[in-house]
C-alpha cells in the first residue's frame, strides 16, 4: 500500500457542469494509480475492504467521520452504486461508437439510497459480486477494446482504458477513506 492511497483529506467534488473542475478531479484521481496496473488495484479492493469491515460494529459503520462527511456504510453504498454505474458506462463504450455518459450527483443518490441509514452488508455484497463480474469482463477484452471512447458529460471524451485508471483510482481513494474512519493501521 502506497502513501498516495491515504489521502488525508476529502477531495471535493465538482458540481455537474463543471468541466474543468470534472476533469481536474479526475486526472487527480487517476494519478492515484501511478505506475501500478488497474486491474491489480481493482482485483484488490474487495479483499482490502474485507479486511478493514472485518469484526467492525454496526455503529463504528454507521458513525460518520465529521458532521456533514460520510460514514463506511455510506463509502460502501457509494461503491456499489458506482459499480452500477461505472459497469453501465463501460458496456456502453464497448457496444456503441462514442456513446454519450450520463454524469451522476452522488450526494443525490445518497439522500435517496438513504445512505445514512445502511447496514452496509448488502451494499458491500452487491459490490463484490458486480466487481467480480467486472473484473471477468474486463479480462475477456481485445487490446482494441481498451482504445474505445465514450464521450461522459461533464469530464469529455475519454478512452476505456483511461475509465479503468479512474475507476481504479476512485477505489483508492475510498479504500484509504474508509481506512481513515476506521482508524486501520497501514505500513505507509
Amino acid at each position: 500500500m502506497s502513501t498516495a492511497d491515504h489521502a488525508p483529506e476529502r477531495l471535493p467534488t465538482p458540481a455537474l457542469g463543471d468541466a474543468d473542475g470534472w476533469r481536474a478531479f479526475s486526472a487527480t484521481i487517476a494519478a492515484r494509480v501511478g505506475t501500478r496496473d488497474p486491474l491489480e488495484i481493482l482485483s484488490a479492493t474487495v479483499p482490502r475492504l474485507e479486511a478493514a469491515l472485518r469484526g467492525r460494529s454496526l455503529a463504528e459503520l454507521q458513525c460518520p467521520e465529521a458532521p456533514g462527511r460520510w460514514s463506511v456504510a455510506a463509502v460502501i453504498e457509494h461503491l456499489a452504486d458506482a459499480e452500477l454505474v461505472f459497469g453501465f458506462r463501460v458496456r456502453q463504450v464497448l457496444t456503441q461508437e462514442a456513446p454519450p455518459l450520463a454524469s451522476f450527483d452522488q450526494e443525490a443518490w445518497a439522500t435517496v439510497g438513504r445512505y445514512a441509514e445502511s447496514e452496509a452488508n448488502q451494499a458491500f455484497a452487491l459490490f463484490a459480486a458486480l466487481r467480480a463480474r467486472h473484473l471477468a469482463l474486463y479480462g475477456r477484452l481485445a487490446a482494441a477494446d481498451w482504445e474505445r471512447v465514450g464521450v461522459h458529460g461533464d469530464r469529455g471524451a475519454e478512452s476505456l482504458r483511461t475509465m479503468i485508471r479512474i475507476i481504479a483510482g476512485h477505489d483508492l481513494a475510498h479504500c484509504a477513506q474508509v481506512e481513515r474512519i476506521l482508524k486501520v493501521p497501514t505500513d505507509a
